[in-house]
């Protein structure tokens, strides 16, 4: 593993209160690639372009510090992320699984944008 990595908080204010709304993490596998971790957008503010902005904010990040391509893994059985990240320009490359307890496998598709 690369040292360097980060890891952003979108948070909405409403009345004065802060609520995290969004987590996002990059993990720096080697100099010029990078893992996107941790993606999770609170199911009240699906689909109001919060995750479209942490990734592209991430991208920018990931860019200015040297990193040339990033991946993701998603699971298999859920069209709906593979469907924003090939929005988002990611292409899918690869078929993994993984080893688990219950179930004892699960299967994940991997992404990968050239920055």
């Amino acid at each position: 593993m690369a040292s360097g990595g980060n890891f952003l908080v979108a948070v909405a204010t409403k009345a004065g209160i802060s609520k995290v709304v969004g987590i996002i993490g990059l993990l720096r596998v080697s100099e010029k690639e990078g893992q996107i971790r941790r993606v999770f957008v609170d199911p009240n503010y699906q689909r109001m372009s919060v995750g479209r902005k942490m990734i592209s904010e991430l991208e920018i990040w990931a860019k200015q510090n040297g990193v040339k391509s990033v991946f993701l893994t998603t699971n298999a059985n859920n069209e709906k992320p593979q469907a924003f990240y090939t929005a988002l320009d990611y292409t899918k490359v690869d078929e993994e699984q993984y080893d688990w307890k219950d179930p004892l496998y699960f299967r994940v598709f991997k992404f990968v944008k050239q920055l």
